[in-house]
């Protein structure tokens, strides 16, 4: 959309996890870049760097919510997955309609 927010949502540890979020986001339509944010981009070893995940701001609860499973030391979310009603134990308790 035009004059959409492109929002940093995760940071992935070097340029080869980063390439596997763009790839995995993108299999699901989420459109997404990356961005080295290290020092490396002076030297020689930028693909060691860190590098940051882009969204378009519309795409950002569908990213956070595929990227959640894999969040960890190769993979820092910046913003949180929205609830789901489907958590672990859900729907184990029938209630009627009208309590």
């Amino acid at each position: 959309m035009a004059g959409e927010r492109i929002v940093a949502i995760a940071t992935a540890a070097n340029e080869m996890v980063a390439g596997m979020v763009a790839g995995l986001l993108a299999d699901e339509g989420v459109r997404c870049m990356t961005k080295n944010v290290g020092v490396g981009i002076a030297y020689a070893t930028p693909a060691l760097d860190p590098h940051q995940i882009l969204v378009m701001e519309s795409d950002v609860p569908r990213a956070a919510e595929l990227l959640a499973p894999y969040r960890g030391p190769e993979l820092t979310l910046l913003v949180e997955a929205p609830e789901t009603a489907w958590d672990e134990g859900a729907g184990d308790e029938v209630r009627e309609l009208d309590e």
